[in-house]
């Protein structure tokens, strides 16, 4: 039976995705199929913008950035509709 699971990642600034799936054993091969959302241009996340500076990168959970580009896509809204 084939195994399935579904992540967000964002694509680093070196067109890098990483993910961690500790159902799956290392070793294992897998096939990975990227799904990409036509969306505009973002700019770097504070918290990573902060991170690449100190040369670390946060560990954030998929709802940590799901809140974080939700909002993000909110505050442009609120400036496009000028409320």
């Amino acid at each position: 039976m084939t195994f399935a699971i579904r992540q967000q990642a964002i694509v680093d600034e070196n067109h890098r995705i990483s993910i961690t799936v500790d159902e799956l054993p290392p070793g294992q091969t897998v096939e990975i199929i990227v799904l990409a959302e036509p969306s505009r241009r973002r700019s770097p996340l504070p918290a990573i913008r902060k991170a690449a500076a100190a040369g670390t990168v946060p560990a954030l959970s998929n709802a940590e950035i799901q809140a974080i580009l939700d909002e993000e896509d909110a505050e442009h809204a609120s400036r496009s509709t000028g409320h």
